[in-house]
Parts: structure tokens; C-alpha cells; sequence
């Protein structure tokens, strides 16, 4: 029996595996097993870990048929795992060479059930750089030890001075905890936010977590698989709140059948928590141009009465913004979308119901509507001057010339004037005339 489980869902990740394994089979503890499940991989990946499991009896490689999901990936190495403790890792991040040792030495010290460690953050892209300061205090934030229900609402409520995040990857379980936590969990395909469900039912199991977040002892790459804040598809955006939302439905199916107070205000929280992800998503990764259409994939999948209050949340923070700061949309500014969608679906039969069953939303569409009044008020003087200032300017050019031209009639000699009006502009004779002047005035 190894002391740690390292488990790895994979799915076509052959540029980074290899990297994450090695930092695994070299780190200075070396009492491990690391676990790689293939969830149906169409590349080079399980080829790769393969070789390396020729050289390394440690690794372990499972392979699923077809994909299914990060969420079936990690129950799968979950149930064949024999370790005493378990970490949980990505196939595109890595660790520190040290942190098994570190994480044996903490916990013959604190006998806990979760030891949360931190993380260093590497962006992928310009734009995720942006992210990476907030996204490692984010991930590194702790409030001490907790016991009890504390677990679960350092993550799963804003109760505490610091929000603790539901990243899997950055806790040592116990892994009996991490057993019994997955047993209760169906193998059922869970792609976005899964960690969140997964986390959920890890900390209502656990009695003790204690942190030492000072230790980064992940190296997160973020921008490389599904995190990041890169521009996506609108066929990926359906795709990942529908998978949100059967996140939430788990969750929620969990809950029901625990009759656990804790837990049942921890589940109402990521479920309020996750639609505003899905707003995030909608607001700052989804090419404007596709919110109509996002919109009414979200009504689909959850509710009316959720898309109508993303939207509403987009369009009114938004719109004000510009009458705050007294400025003005670009063309091709989100608001110029969003306020289009919202047109037509205040427009429609089918979501007027949603609006007189709730008020709040009543109250938001009218504050909408004044925003967009104050703004159109704003757009109509700005172009009024634009107009004025344009023909002003205009006008300066024509009297500008005019004065140009008459200047320079009264600078030229009579032969030049009696030429130029003689004989037609860039002809053979009046170019000869004008040499001879110019001859004569030089002499």
C-alpha cells in the first residue's frame, strides 16, 4: 500500500503529460502510486504514458473507451486507488519536487483530514496574465483551521474573512474520506465545475482541514485546458452551462438525500454561485454578437427567469457605466448587443410572464429603461455636436482656400495673370509662356 495516490484524468493532452508525470516521479518522497486515466484520449496520450510507465513500475495507466468527462475520470482512479492519503492532479499542471515530502512531515503533525496547500499560477496567454495575481491570492487564501461545518462554509458561502476556493487539486485527503465521497457520487458525465460538486461532498465528509498555503506546491497553468479568460465559441458557452447546470442538479440530488442543514445552505449557495459563472462566461468570454442566441440557450436549459436576470445584470451594470462615467459606446460595444437582446425580450410573448411574476425584475427593467433614456439623451447631444463641430470645421477648410487662392493671385504678376486667364490650365502654350516669364524675371 503506497502512502499517496496521485490521480490523473487525461484527455488529449499529449503536449503536457509528460511534463506532469516527470514532476511527479521525481519528487523527493517516493513512496507513491500515480494513477492516469485516458478518458478516451483521440492523440498521442496514452502512448506517452505508456513509455513512461516501461521505466516507472509507479505509474499506472487506465484507459475508458470513450470520453467521458473529467468528473467519471477522477471516480475511476478513485476506485482503483490503494494510497493512504490522495492528491488530486491535471494533466496540464505540475508539482513542486518537494511537496510530497513536505505535505508526509505536516501531516505527522496535524492529524488531519484535509491538508490545503497553495499554488503558483503560469498564464498561457496575454490575456490570462491579466488573471494570474488575482487568481493566486484567490486560490491561496485560507482562514485558519477549520473544523466541523466551517469546511464546508469557508468554500461554500462568503460567511468567513476569507473565501476558500473549491480547487480539488490543491488538498491532501484522506483517502478513505475520498472513497466514501465518491461512492456517494454517480458516474455520470460532469465537464465544468464538477470540482465544485466534488469539493462539496469532500468537505461534508471531513472534520478537520488544516492549511499551509505558503507552500506552493502546485504549479497551475492556467489558459491551457478549460480555465482561462480567452474568447470562446458559442457552441462551447451552451456546452459548458448546460454542463453547470447538471452540476448543480447533482448537487442538489446529493443534498436531498443527506437531510443536512449545512449542507443543504451550501448547495443553495453554488447553485446562486454558479449562475453568476455563467454570467461571467456570457459577459467577458462571449463574442457579443452571440448573446441573443446564448440567452435563449440558457432559458432553455435552466430558466427563463435566469436568463432574463443575466441579461438584466449585463445590460443595467453596463449601461450605467457609460452615464456614470459620461461616455459613450463604441459600435461594436456589448451593450449595443445586449440592449438588442433585451428589446426583444421584453418584446415577447413567451417572457412576459417572468416579469409579472417577479417584481424585482420589474424594477431592474425599468432601471434599464432609464439608463438607456439618459444614454440615448447623452448619444443625441454628442452627435449634435459632432455635426456642429464637423461643419465648422468645414467651413474653415472652404475659407481657408478661398483665402489661399486669393492670396496667391494677388502674389502673381500681371503676365501670369493675363496667361493663366488666356490660355486653358495645363496646356503646351501656356506652359512655354510661363518659361519665358520666368526666363525674364530671372534675368
Amino acid at each position: 500500500m503506497p502512502h499517496f495516490s496521485i490521480l490523473v484524468p487525461a484527455y488529449n493532452v499529449a503536449d503536457y503529460i509528460s511534463d506532469c508525470l516527470e514532476s511527479v516521479i521525481s519528487q523527493t518522497f517516493t513512496d507513491f502510486e500515480v494513477i492516469v486515466v485516458d478518458d478516451g484520449s483521440t492523440d498521442q496520450t496514452a502512448e506517452i504514458v505508456q513509455n513512461l510507465q516501461s521505466k516507472d513500475a509507479r505509474i499506472r495507466l487506465i484507459r475508458l473507451t470513450h470520453n467521458s468527462g473529467r468528473h467519471v475520470a477522477r471516480k475511476t482512479a478513485v476506485d482503483s486507488s490503494t494510497g493512504t492519503y490522495t492528491l488530486f492532479l491535471d494533466a496540464d499542471d505540475a508539482i513542486e519536487p518537494h511537496l510530497l515530502e513536505l505535505l508526509d512531515f505536516v501531516s505527522k503533525k496535524h492529524d488531519a483530514d484535509m491538508i490545503r496547500y497553495g499554488l503558483s499560477v503560469i498564464p498561457g496567454t496575454d490575456q490570462d496574465k491579466k488573471w494570474a495575481f488575482d487568481y493566486e491570492a484567490m486560490f491561496n487564501s485560507a482562514d485558519g483551521e477549520l473544523h466541523g461545518d466551517d469546511i464546508l462554509k469557508a468554500s461554500f458561502s462568503f460567511d468567513f474573512k476569507q473565501w476558500v476556493s473549491w480547487n480539488i487539486h490543491t488538498t491532501m485527503y484522506r483517502s478513505d474520506i475520498v472513497k466514501s465521497s465518491f461512492k456517494e457520487m454517480p458516474a455520470e458525465r460532469l465537464n465544468k465545475l464538477e470540482d465544485a460538486y466534488e469539493y462539496l461532498v469532500l468537505c461534508s465528509r471531513a472534520r478537520t482541514l488544516y492549511p499551509i498555503t505558503e507552500l506552493r506546491g502546485l504549479q497551475y497553468h492556467i489558459g491551457r485546458g478549460i480555465s482561462g479568460r480567452a474568447r470562446y465559441s458559442i457552441d462551447k458557452f451552451m456546452q459548458d452551462q448546460r454542463s453547470v447546470h447538471d452540476v448543480v442538479l447533482a448537487a442538489q440530488r446529493f443534498s436531498n438525500t443527506q437531510h443536512v442543514p449545512a449542507i443543504q445552505t451550501a448547495t443553495n449557495w453554488l447553485s446562486t454561485r454558479a449562475v453568476s459563472i455563467i454570467q461571467d462566461d456570457f459577459q467577458e468570454r462571449l463574442a457579443p454578437e452571440e448573446c441573443e442566441f446564448a440567452f435563449q440557450s440558457i432559458a432553455q436549459t435552466w430558466n427563463k427567469e435566469t436568463a432574463c436576470q443575466i441579461l438584466c445584470n449585463c445590460l443595467e451594470s453596463r449601461v450605467w457605466w457609460f452615464c456614470n462615467m459620461n461616455s459613450y459606446p463604441a459600435d461594436n460595444d456589448p451593450v449595443i448587443y445586449w440592449r438588442i437582446a433585451f428589446s426583444h425580450m421584453m418584446d415577447s410573448v413567451s417572457f412576459k410572464d417572468v416579469f409579472i411574476s417577479n417584481k424585482e425584475l420589474q424594477k431592474q427593467a425599468a432601471h434599464i429603461y432609464e439608463a438607456l433614456s439618459e444614454l440615448d439623451r447623452r448619444i443625441a447631444e454628442k452627435n449634435q455636436e459632432n455635426s456642429a463641430r464637423e461643419e465648422a470645421y468645414k467651413q474653415a477648410i472652404i475659407d481657408e482656400n478661398k483665402q489661399a487662392i486669393i492670396e496667391e493671385y494677388k502674389q502673381t504678376t500681371l503676365p501670369y495673370r493675363i496667361t493663366n486667364a488666356l490660355l486653358p490650365n495645363e496646356t503646351r502654350r501656356r506652359r512655354i509662356f510661363n518659361h519665358l516669364i520666368n526666363k525674364q524675371n530671372n534675368q
